[in-house]
């Protein structure tokens, strides 16, 4: 018997009609009777039915606005806590308790700013404030440091203090974890003023912040090496090198001092070989499952599996002599050696979850933003199978989209797609990814699109590589790519449709080749040509493409348009290497569109601008500098601190031009660098240090 439920939970309707007598309740069942038998209606059931009366009927549009009035005051409720109000209520409540938002464009920030004011004034001074301050600000895993504790000082024998610090005990190994010096490398100390770049000196008071997430990947396939010795596989679903990163632990707010574990960053190879249970099993960094049964503690084994030879053929062999039956994993460059050469272990039947380090918040895997897929059921490449019957599956689906136009892919290894495929007149085609799962499709054979009047392609979540995606000339009306990644070493759009439209959403892409009537539009994503004189945004022959429009993106390489919409927040740049003479961007109807608040290299011819950069009259303008340019490391398509601040901080909302503006890494800190120094001890000096970013 189920409970009675509590009244006040009702609609509003519901509660008024109980409130009335039984005896109009029967009077407005009768009416409602009587009003379906003169239209003909099923007359209602007064028992099984619910009320339907026009007394009913009334009440319900009454109670509508009753439950509107009560959500009103509920949420007026809500909105007098920091922690339940409402966004525009935020900066409210802080001016209630004195509080002195930095504002950075994020209101999980200022949220948290305001949250710990109170907090922080009864530590103002102390290590801890600052690290609070820190991470309200970043919204990242944040600490400070006083430098002096890990300096090693001189002191007169004749007045010996009962406290003295000795950088022999108190770094090494453990200054090591912290990514701290240790006594190999004392003799390059920098013990300068931190606003001169210094950090180990006696007045330095530094806030340190981690700025590249630990991104979890889960229920992957690793790739088998091919050739030379047995039973190697690599962690990575392109078969490539890719250091392992930790999943971090919860930083602890009543601390000033992240511990190891709560640090963004690669696993330590001297601490996995030591404590493998910090960072092997279920929860932690690293899992490998074979049958469905994960491997356990006891038969993992971390250490080092370079090279042996010049060749590549043989990995160290250390390892494997020392635990000759346990299953060696190198989490420096995310390779993985099957005890007596793989002997009884089916590769197909091996699952590994990991985390990887990315600072571009977007491209797939736990990026893509959970959807519901509507009806019709999708087709489902289900996980627990082998590599060619799941591509068997798929090329299945894709051959019946008619018919189940959506397909849920929840296989984690890797997929061979067919040849070509067709979309019928007006089918919506959707290829998703499974939740939590980053499915991964070889495009080596190429995959061509067909397709009829009012056809339409979606690829959401998934990863691509090694081939030539093209939309064929009698191709779909609309192409939406989201939350995906072509890997710009192998990948290449091709459309050589002139109506379709194509748009490209929190995505990673490689060359863009795009036939001249095409509209393109490119949101929050990275296009990248991976070559010095490659275009990424170009037709098939490299002249002239279609007319894009743009927001918060990066494109490495040559762009070649016939026009633009509105560009906005973008950064433009070439690759080194570049020996083309022509404009990097060359946009061929001038008189029409707009670029804002975006960075272009010298040369490029574009309709008017405003407030890009380099400004107008500029004479030498410095190119923009990235930490990386290799999609695969974790610094990819970040900008460094040393480039002019037309780029770090002219985007529209004062933050980074390119795809990293909704992080802006950059004028976090510059918020930090003139907040922090008002709540450090008197008499010491302050830096923001921007930790693997």
């Amino acid at each position: 018997m189920s409970a009675p439920v509590d009244p006040r939970l009702l609609p509003a309707a519901e509660r008024l009609l109980a409130l009335l007598p039984a005896l109009f309740r029967m009077r407005d069942a009768d009416q409602a009777a009587a009003l379906a038998a003169a239209l003909g209606l099923p007359i209602p059931d007064p028992i099984s039915d619910p009320p339907q009366g026009p007394l009913t009927s009334f009440l319900a549009i009454l109670g509508a606005q009753f439950d509107a009035l009560e959500a009103e005051v509920d949420a007026l409720y809500e909105d007098q806590f920091i922690e339940t109000c409402a966004d525009w209520v935020v900066p409210y409540i802080g001016a209630l308790v004195g509080a002195r938002i930095i504002d950075i464009g994020d209101v999980r920030s200022a949220r948290r700013q305001v949250a710990e004011t109170i907090a922080n004034r009864r530590a103002k001074g102390t290590a801890l404030a600052l690290a609070r301050l820190a991470g309200a600000i970043a919204a990242a895993p944040a600490e400070a440091i006083e430098y002096r504790e890990f300096v090693a000082t001189a002191y007169n024998l004749d007045f010996p203090r009962p406290v003295s610090t000795v950088s022999a005990v108190i770094n090494g190994e453990a200054g090591r974890a912290r990514l701290l010096p240790d006594h190999h490398d004392q003799h390059s100390w920098e013990v300068r003023d931190m606003r001169e770049g210094g950090r180990f000196a006696y007045g330095n008071a530094g806030v340190r912040v981690w700025t590249t997430p630990s991104r979890p990947h889960w229920e992957v396939v690793p790739v088998a090496v091919a050739g030379g010795q047995a039973g190697r596989l690599r962690f990575s679903p392109l078969g490539r090198e890719i250091a392992l990163w930790r999943t971090p632990d919860a930083d602890d707010p009543d601390q000033s001092r992240l511990p190891p574990g709560a640090m963004w960053g690669p696993i330590p190879l001297s601490d996995a070989h030591r404590n493998p249970g910090d960072y092997y099993g279920s929860g932690n960094s690293v899992e490998v499952l074979i049958a469905g049964t994960r491997r356990a503690l006891a038969d993992i084994c971390f250490c080092d599996l370079a090279d042996r030879d010049a060749a590549g053929t043989e990995w160290n062999r250390r390892g494997m002599l020392a635990h000759p039956t346990c299953l060696l994993i190198d989490p420096q460059r995310g390779r993985m050696l099957l005890p007596g050469g793989g002997a009884g272990i089916d590769p197909a039947t091996i699952r590994v979850r990991y985390a990887y380090g990315q600072a571009v918040p977007f491209g797939g895997g736990d990026f893509t933003a959970p959807v519901d897929l509507p009806f019709p059921s999708p087709a489902i490449i289900a996980q627990n199978q082998n590599g060619a019957a799941a591509s068997t599956a798929l090329a299945t689906a894709l051959g019946n989209l008619t018919a189940r136009p959506r397909v849920s892919i929840r296989f984690g290894g890797t997929l061979d797609l067919p040849a070509a495929g067709a979309i019928a007149a007006g089918v919506q085609a959707q290829l998703w990814s499974g939740e939590g799962i980053w499915p991964t499709l070889d495009l080596a054979g190429g995959w061509t699109i067909s397709g009829g009047t009012g056809a339409s392609l979606e690829l959401r979540g998934l990863r691509l590589f090694g081939g030539t995606l093209t939309i064929a000339a009698t191709g779909v009306d609309s192409l939406l790519i989201a939350d995906c990644t072509f890997d710009p070493q192998t990948t290449v759009i091709e459309i050589r449709d002139p109506g379709c439209r194509m748009r490209i959403e929190r995505s990673i892409m490689g060359r863009l080749r795009v036939a001249a009537g095409t509209v393109i539009e490119i949101i929050d994503s990275v296009i990248d040509s991976n070559e010095p004189d490659a275009p990424a945004l170009a037709a098939a022959d490299g002249t002239q493409a279609g007319t894009l429009s743009a927001e918060r993106s990066t494109f490495f390489g040559d762009v070649r348009l016939l026009g633009i919409g509105e560009v906005s927040d973008c950064l433009f740049a070439v690759r080194p290497g570049r020996s083309n003479t022509g404009a990097p961007v060359d946009v061929t109807r001038t008189q029409s569109g707009c670029l804002r608040f975006s960075a272009l290299p010298r040369g490029s011819r574009t309709p008017r601008r405003y407030r890009c950069y380099p400004a107008h009259g500029d004479p030498a303008p410095m190119a923009p500098v990235f930490a990386s340019l290799t999609y695969g490391d974790p610094a990819y398509a970040t900008l460094i601190a040393a480039n002019p601040q037309g780029i770090t901080l002219g985007a529209q909302n004062g933050g980074e031009m390119g795809v990293m503006n909704v992080l802006s890494w950059h004028r976090r800190k510059q918020a930090l660098d003139r907040e922090v120094p008002e709540w450090v001890p008197f008499g010491m000096t302050t830096a923001t240090l921007l930790m693997n970013g």
